[in-house]
């Protein structure tokens, strides 16, 4: 049975009042009948009783009666008691950061006597989010990462009855944490293979289930850019990375790299890549076509994704695509520190987030027709550059420039 804990709440719930009336302290130490909830608060020291919360918060529930309490219970998921706080008037438990599959919005407490007692409280849920793979050209055999968030909340793990179908395939998740799931990618993986997450719990019930993640893997439809020698740009720089040492290893065929030190505000040669041609002649050739059919897609719907190896660390000119007649977007992933990968990293960034000009309220609009014309034959003037402020000792790869549904349609 529970050892019922006496103790000040310390750090957990900041200072307890000290001063009582006899009256009070009366009612600290003595328990009669069910246990009655009176507020809800986030501390002691707060005023104002609160309505909801979030999974992992620490809260303060006050009332009478609270000697003989055993169970605790958020919607259906129950607490471990061991870190749980109880004294006769107040008891402070953690939120369990685990997602319920039955929603009551309500907290339910058990005594030893099996009575229990229901308080309203609504908890906010984060969703369980599918961001893609960390590299959709992970090679057949090797380990495959999937990004996203809340993972932990949702119990994706082997353990707790989660797979992946990767397309007729149903295949284990090894390991997880928050914001990663790992698994072994086929060995006779093919190009443009969709993938779905499932999960089911120990008591049947389907938590997720053909949920779609963003991309495929290998996906190769719309290819702009591969490394491909073009012709049009002497200076551009391409290679298969065999026998060049530092070099990271192949993708899909060549790559583009721009290495070197790279002046303020410097284009052209090396640091850009231009073709003045529309997209019905893609500078590619390890890329196909999915047909008149993509554009009704909406564009909301669709994103620019490529993959970099960023060799050495990356602050200062952006990584810029201009397509679309002057559409651009500028990619600068770095925050207060400078930005590399490890590895090969598949990057998505939706066309509605490119403008014309850059940095405006003037964002993509909704369908393609309303960019320019026919955008299969009228849009030209492509270019991918690396341009902006100064940075030195730049070693950046990329590969494989596309434009792809977001989804399978």
């Amino acid at each position: 049975m529970k050892r019922l804990k006496y103790l000040v709440y310390g750090l957990v719930l900041l200072l307890l009042p000290t001063a009582c009336n006899d009256n009070e302290e009366a009612a600290d130490v003595t328990c009669n009948g069910l246990p009655v909830v009176r507020d809800v608060k986030h501390t002691v020291l707060d005023s104002t009783t609160i309505v909801s919360g979030n999974l992992g918060e620490w809260i303060v529930v006050e009332g009478t009666n609270f000697c003989d309490i055993t169970e605790i219970c958020f919607n259906d998921v129950w607490v471990s008691m061991d870190n749980v706080y109880i004294e006769p008037s107040r008891i402070s438990v953690s939120i369990p950061r685990v997602a319920p599959f039955e929603v009551s919005n309500t907290i339910t407490f058990v005594t030893s006597k099996g009575d229990t007692v229901k308080h309203p409280f609504e908890l906010f849920v984060p969703d369980l989010i599918l961001k893609g793979m960390l590299n959709e050209w992970v090679k057949p055999g090797e380990t495959g990462y999937i990004e996203g968030e809340n993972f932990d909340i949702h119990q994706i793990d082997s353990i707790d009855g989660a797979w992946i179908m990767f397309g007729e395939q149903q295949l284990a998740v090894h390991r997880m944490n928050a914001s990663r799931l790992w698994f072994e990618v086929p060995r006779d993986a093919e190009p443009c293979t969709p993938i779905f997450l499932f999960r089911q719990d120990s008591l049947g019930n389907m938590r997720i289930e053909n949920l779609q993640m963003p991309g495929l893997y290998m996906d190769n439809r719309n290819i702009l850019y591969d490394g491909t020698d073009n012709g049009t740009d002497p200076g551009t720089m391409h290679t298969d990375g065999l026998g060049l040492t530092g070099f990271p290893e192949a993708i899909n065929g060549h790559y583009y790299y721009y290495q070197g030190d790279y002046a303020a505000w410097t284009w052209g040669g090396k640091w850009r890549t231009y073709t003045p041609f529309n997209i019905g002649q893609p500078m590619s050739n390890n890329g196909s076509y999915v047909g008149d059919w993509f554009w009704d897609i909406p564009t909301s719907e669709c994103d620019i994704v490529f993959e970099v190896n960023v060799m050495n660390d990356w602050m200062g000119a952006a990584f810029k695509f201009s397509f679309w007649n002057g559409w651009e977007y500028h990619w600068m992933p770095w925050g207060s520190s400078a930005y590399r990968t490890n590895g090969w990293q598949t990057i998505r960034i939706p066309v509605k987030d490119f403008c014309n000009p850059v940095g405006s309220e003037n964002h993509f609009p909704d369908t393609w027709w309303e960019a320019t014309g026919n955008p299969y034959w009228d849009w030209k003037n492509r270019e991918v550059q690396f341009h902006g402020n100064a940075c030195p000792n730049v070693f950046f790869c990329w590969d494989n420039l596309r434009f792809v549904p977001r989804y399978v349609y």
